[in-house]
């Protein structure tokens, strides 16, 4: 049937769901109400609820800006109590279920309304194409969604082409080259998320249903897994995939504003401002995957003097040695001087900036960091991260399924490493029900990591500074994951808990063979306290 051989256009209601979504409608809105489609065979349909921003203000103005020139513009605000107790969870059965009931509810809406197709839109999709409405509807197809990517160098998309037998996410030879548009033609796909046309018109569509799960349904309440497998026993020709549509962009939540909405979050890059270069590489990584972060001064070596570290209290561990060159007191020694309390990895009159910053980070109690105290202001969570790292494509993606577990398994945490290096890999177990998270044993690397408010608390009661090591043993220590008994004894409550991404989410940018690799920690030379007055 051809949609387009009567003078009118079909009618189409626009269904977005959109829940503390202030940062993301203006964009948003502003891309559906450029569609190349005639508003007056438009009717928008918006349910929202349990806001903590101006998500519900925005939506109000913005209804009255607009509701001349479409056929009728509705919001309604679902009241659900169980949602407003647990918001400090990401994803619970519940929570599932609600989404679920809100697209039943939309879906219902539209074919009560006589409305020809039903278009989701989800509040983080930009549909930057104008084109698309119109395109999708000419496909031809029951339901079909068009191709929404994060950026040319990302790999997450709103299509799965390969599932497990559980119904997850499985990739298949054939996703990559869809993704890149070497597959061409509308493609059917295992799955498809987000943004998606639904012909309402089509026989199958009145078996469907988003809720409740077919009887038949044996899985979990996971509204992809669920829409999925209702379409399935529908008979609907499903999961379509229109590739010949523009780029178009979706956006998903940093890792700020994913957390936003429970107790601040932060997310920092270490730098040391002599390290330009470092810093301009993080801020066009930063903005390349929409991560939303805050540049902190690493401690240079150079600024340090003694009576700054006697003023901390700084003692270096009993019987310590440099991990990398087997060198007491942090690798520095001297015959001129008694400088057993300058640790800090002094080499070159330069300090172990990373490793050293992000440590103080965690055991300021105030002085010189007090802006970053992760007590003092309650983070519920902090991402800190090196500047020579490299991000998975999918990073963002990777990390909100990490935290999504996290909350669903209703874990405690102080601390969640996303990069380091396995020292002892055959010792670590999974964590159980998880599919992203494992239980770390003996590692090494300290690339990037969350902690927690509890965390930073354990941390600062061990009292490190009157033991300094390197972070990467004094972590493992502090989990119990340690191979030296002489070091642990000297922290005798060992009770961090301590959880790893599996796989990784980030890596160093250079090796140590690689031609560009340079370090300020390990490949420096020794100097004496006389050699350091004089940098």
């Amino acid at each position: 049937m051809d949609p387009f051989k009567y003078n009118r256009l079909p009618s189409v209601m626009i269904a977005i769901l959109a829940r503390d979504a202030s940062d993301l409608l203006p964009n948003s809105l502003a891309c559906v109400a450029k569609l190349n489609y005639d508003k007056r065979r438009i009717a928008l349909w918006v349910a929202t609820d349990t806001n903590t921003d101006q998500t519900q203000e925005i939506l109000q103005q913005w209804k009255k800006q607009v509701q001349v020139d479409y056929h009728q513009v509705h919001i309604i605000t679902v009241a659900n109590h169980s949602l407003a107790i647990e918001r400090s969870k990401q994803w619970t059965p519940s929570r599932y279920k609600h989404l679920l009931q809100l697209r039943q509810l939309a879906l219902e809406t539209a074919l009560k309304s006589w409305a020809d197709y039903l278009f989701f839109v989800e509040a983080d999709n930009f549909l930057t194409e104008t084109d698309t409405l119109l395109e999708l509807i000419q496909s031809n197809r029951t339901i079909i969604a068009p191709m929404l990517i994060e950026s040319k160098y990302s790999y997450y998309s709103n299509f799965w082409c390969g599932v497990d037998q559980q119904g997850y996410y499985r990739r298949t030879p054939d996703y990559l080259p869809t993704l890149k548009r070497e597959r061409k033609g509308i493609l059917p796909v295992t799955m498809i998320h987000s943004t998606f046309l639904i012909d309402l018109n089509r026989k199958s569509i009145d078996q469907f249903a988003f809720y409740p799960p077919h009887p038949s349904y044996q899985g979990p309440m996971d509204d992809l897994l669920i829409f999925a497998y209702n379409a399935k026993i529908a008979d609907s020709e499903v999961f379509c995939l229109k590739l010949n549509t523009l780029s178009q962009v979706i956006l998903q939540l940093s890792y700020c504003y994913v957390l936003k909405k429970k107790q601040q979050s932060r997310a920092y890059v270490i730098n040391l401002r002599r390290r330009q270069e470092r810093r301009q590489y993080m801020e066009a990584l930063a903005r390349e995957i929409c991560l939303d972060v805050e540049f902190f001064d690493a401690i240079d070596g150079r600024q340090l003097t003694k009576e700054k570290l006697t003023e901390l209290g700084v003692s270096v561990l009993p019987g310590y040695l440099d991990p990398y060159h087997q060198r007491k007191g942090f690798g520095i020694t001297g015959s001129t001087v008694d400088i057993s309390d300058w640790i800090f990895y002094v080499l070159i009159g330069r300090s172990n900036t990373e490793k050293l910053a992000v440590f103080l980070v965690i055991i300021s109690s105030g002085k010189r960091l007090e802006r970053l105290n992760i007590i003092q202001f309650n983070y519920a969570s902090t991402l800190i991260l090196e500047d020579d790292v490299k991000l998975n494509a999918d990073f963002r993606q990777q990390l909100y399924q990490i935290m999504q577990e996290i909350e669903s398994l209703s874990l405690s945490w102080d601390i969640i490493y996303i990069g380091r290096k396995k020292l002892r890999s055959e010792a670590e177990v999974p964590v159980k029900g998880a599919n992203y998270l494992i239980w770390p044993d003996y590692s090494y690397w300290t690339l990037g990591y969350l902690i927690s408010a509890s965390g930073a608390q354990k941390l600062i009661a061990s009292q490190p500074l009157a033991n300094m090591m390197a972070i990467d043993e004094y972590l493992p220590i502090m989990y119990d994951r340690h191979p030296r008994e002489d070091w642990k004894k000297y922290f005798p409550v060992r009770d961090l808990i301590a959880i790893s991404a599996e796989p990784l989410l980030i890596e160093p940018a250079f090796y140590l063979a690689d031609q560009d690799y340079v370090s300020d920690t390990e490949d420096s030379s020794q100097v004496t306290m006389n050699q350091h007055s004089e940098l």
